[in-house]
């Protein structure tokens, strides 16, 4: 699966985080190993599936300026997040690399230069039913003005 980062980047920024010996944390404890492969993916997916629902095409997306940093980061609170079970880590300091509320609506650049999206958003709309025969008789309503508008994308 394609990252921003290779596995090896997200370890050494999580030794750091960690305060470990540089090179150490899997030979000291070889099940971070998979809990950094698995977190590198989720930061990856998160970064994806916010973009290409804002319109952001995949080609765009491997190309943003910032989606080292934010995979990173992301990645970072995965691995502390998965991690916690093993560590008693403090919530407040995992959150801090929770970025993933900034990529909606994002700001995507591509060797500085504002970038557009190129693709359809992916929409989220309200829509209406029938809901007459529902145990508490939720009528529809034509005149909703919310209906199959965009409620978020």
């Amino acid at each position: 699966m394609a990252t921003f980062i290779a596995d090896t980047v997200l370890q050494t920024a999580l030794e750091a985080i960690l305060k470990v010996a540089q090179g150490t944390l899997l030979v000291n404890t070889p099940y971070w190993g998979n809990i950094i492969t698995a977190s590198n993916l989720s930061a990856y997916n998160s970064i994806v599936t916010n973009l290409q629902a804002q319109g952001f095409t995949p080609q765009q997306i491997s190309l943003w300026d910032r989606g080292i940093e934010y995979n990173t980061d992301i990645g970072l609170y995965w691995c502390l997040i998965k991690g916690a079970a093993l560590h008693s880590y403090d919530d407040k300091f995992m959150n801090r690399f929770d970025r993933r509320k900034e990529l909606n609506p994002a700001v995507v650049t591509n060797g500085g230069l504002f970038v557009y999206p190129q693709g359809p958003p992916e929409m989220i709309s309200i829509i209406t039913q029938d809901g007459s025969q529902d145990q508490f008789g939720t009528p529809e309503d034509p005149q909703d003005p919310r209906a199959g508008k965009v409620v978020r994308f």
